[in-house]
């Protein structure tokens, strides 16, 4: 992994983003020199509480004996369903890490209280701050250690017409149908103009066959078919999860991330959304579990992860619906608007009568006319 050697500026496209442990985000960054660079970025987390001021009182005294107490201020937010601002205690931890750990101890120890700002994603939360998002042109002054000084954005994610990166692109292809069901033949591998087809053999030959590939080529993209619920899990495996043998991560120091898979109901629908595997410092999109990838294949999920601020493999892979929630959640952080935990404010199933006065009174017909006929 590639650091910065000295204190300079460096300006380039923001690939990743993510949480790192103690040093707070780890930031990939394709540079104007086409060099893939890992800067290091200290950001401190918020979060607030309501409720009754006696029981809030009691949460900041439980606080201010934890081991390593956060920063706390009693503040005035607004929420959406109330008409004037609140009282809130305000939280502040020191890294994106301490979140989760420390509001998992809070809910179970006072379940009465309401949190918001807790459930959102941190690429959403720097986009707040920031106003950064996947590929955004960017200029940043650095240390020594690759640790950031400044970040500025130098482009919106409304720009028609912007310079594209020099991405790289490694496409996993597995010639036949669904490997699920019918082991596979080859492996083929596409870079640019070069091409490699090699039998899909037992053991760990098509693992180290990969390897060499992201040796040589060092991909931003991975860009496979199965790869989410097959053909990634299936390489691993066979090298014993070995990840100096198969270095699908571009940080070493990062697992990778698997999601399991889950069935949901949406608009009247059952949706099935297969496992999904995440890598860190590199972006993998899997043709077969990517949402609308017929519609707008890998251009599409781009600009998706553009205007939402999702990062590129979880825009991939969730509805148009997620990316407006994000943007939603952007601009209430941006407003001090609070943003509260579990957002249930979905709209509650109404009779087919709705339906048909809102069909008609949309087109000037009274719907009682339309039905007495």
């Amino acid at each position: 992994m590639k650091t910065v050697s000295r204190v300079n500026e460096i300006t380039g496209w923001l690939l990743d983003l993510y949480e790192d442990g103690e040093r707070g985000l780890a930031l990939w960054v394709i540079t104007d020199q086409d060099q893939r660079v890992c800067l290091h970025q200290s950001f401190p987390v918020r979060f607030y509480v309501s409720g009754p001021s006696p029981r809030l009182r009691e949460l900041w005294r439980w606080l201010q004996v934890r081991p390593e107490a956060p920063r706390l201020a009693r503040e005035e937010r607004r929420d959406l369903f109330v008409p004037n601002p609140i009282p809130v205690l305000a939280v502040e931890v020191k890294t994106p890490a301490a979140v989760y750990p420390l509001f998992v101890a809070m809910e179970q120890s006072f379940p009465d209280l309401d949190y918001y700002d807790v459930d959102v994603k941190i690429q959403v939360r720097h986009a707040a701050v920031y106003g950064s998002f996947p590929l955004a042109r960017c200029r940043f002054t650095v240390d020594s250690q690759g640790n950031v000084a400044s970040l500025q954005v130098v482009d919106s994610p409304w720009e028609i017409d912007t310079e594209p990166p020099p991405l790289r692109v490694l496409e996993i292809n597995l010639p036949g149908g669904d490997p699920r069901h019918t082991q596979p033949s080859h492996l083929e591998l596409r870079y640019r103009s070069w091409k490699q087809r090699l039998p899909f053999l037992e053991g760990s030959a098509p693992a180290f066959w990969l390897k060499n590939a992201l040796r040589k080529f060092d991909p931003d993209i991975l860009l496979t078919d199965f790869g989410d619920t097959w053909l990634l899990q299936t390489l691993l495996r066979r090298v014993r999860h070995d990840y100096d043998l198969l270095p699908l991560n571009r940080d070493p120091f990062q697992a990778i991330r698997i999601i399991r898979e889950k069935t949901y109901f949406s608009y009247g629908q059952i949706v099935y959304r297969g496992q999904q595997i995440h890598l860190a410092g590199r972006i993998h999109v899997d043709r077969k579990n990517a949402m609308l990838w017929g519609d707008y294949k890998l251009e599409g999920i781009l600009e998706n992860a553009r205007v939402t601020a999702l990062p590129i493999q979880a825009a991939a892979r969730v509805s148009p619906g997620t990316g407006i929630s994000c943007m939603q959640m952007a601009t209430a952080l941006r407003d001090g608007v609070l943003v509260p935990w579990r957002k249930q404010q979905v709209e509650e199933p109404r009779p087919i009568i709705d339906l048909i006065h809102a069909r008609f009174w949309r087109v000037g017909v009274p719907a009682h006319g339309w039905i007495a006929q």
